[in-house]
C-alpha cells in the first residue's frame, strides 16, 4: 500500500509540473509585457518549479499594477513562495 501511495504522489507531482510547463510555454506566447496580470500568471505558473523566476515575475507585476489592492495581493502571493 505504501508503495502505491508513493507512486501516486510522484505521478501527481509529475502531472502538476508537466501541466505548468505546458501552460508556461503557452503563456509566454502571449508576450503581454505591459500587463500586470500576465506577470502574475507567470509568477503563479513558475511557483513550485522555479521560485526565483516566480519572484521576478511577481515583482514585475507589482511594478505594473495600478492599484494598491492589486499590489498588495501580488505581494501576498510572492511572500508565500518558499525561496
Amino acid at each position: 500500500m505504501q508503495e502505491f501511495l508513493l507512486l501516486f504522489r510522484q505521478q501527481d507531482y509529475d502531472y502538476k509540473v508537466e501541466g505548468k510547463q505546458i501552460a508556461l510555454a503557452e503563456a509566454h506566447k502571449l508576450n503581454l509585457t505591459n500587463n500586470h496580470y500576465y506577470f502574475t500568471l507567470l509568477g503563479e505558473l513558475y511557483s513550485g518549479i522555479d521560485n526565483s523566476k516566480a519572484r521576478k515575475n511577481f515583482l514585475d507585476a507589482i511594478a505594473l499594477a495600478k492599484t494598491q489592492k492589486d499590489k498588495h495581493t501580488i505581494t501576498l502571493k510572492m511572500n508565500s513562495l518558499s525561496i
